[in-house]
């Protein structure tokens, strides 16, 4: 089963109605080919996408569906470490990507997953494995 992070431009499909996306990975997570979820940093976003939104109460309700719905992989003593190796390294090849991404990125390696994003900073970050589905 290969296991998927989502990053923050494809999770907030779910806020989108009728997004192709959400059939896609809804799909895949009932054959069983595919698990799906998010960083808490990524849930940190959401949240702010939620109380900065008109439609608080709607949007709360949703996040709050995910939360029930997707697994969620938290930034640990792990991904602490590997977001210290990164960012060092980027650095020092002059490389500049922001925290949250780094965070999302080490997630993603230190569990063995694959990132779902249109991000490009990503790009840059090494041994990171990512796809994007909205291509």
């Amino acid at each position: 089963m290969k296991l998927y992070l989502l990053d923050t431009n494809h999770i907030s499909f779910y806020f989108k109605a009728d997004s192709p996306l959400e059939e896609k990975i809804k799909t895949a997570a009932s054959s069983r080919i595919a698990k799906f979820g998010f960083s808490t940093s990524t849930l940190a976003e959401l949240w702010y996408m939620v109380y900065k939104s008109q439609r608080f109460q709607q949007n709360v309700q949703l996040l709050q569906e995910l939360l029930d719905q997707y697994t969620h992989w938290k930034f640990d003593e792990h991904a602490a470490k590997k977001f210290g190796q990164l960012k060092t390294h980027l650095r020092r090849s002059g490389r500049n990507v922001a925290d949250v991404d780094l965070q999302i990125a080490a997630v993603a390696i230190t569990n063995d997953l694959v990132l779902l994003t249109a991000d490009k900073a990503f790009a840059n970050i090494p041994d990171l494995i990512s796809e994007n589905w909205l291509a």
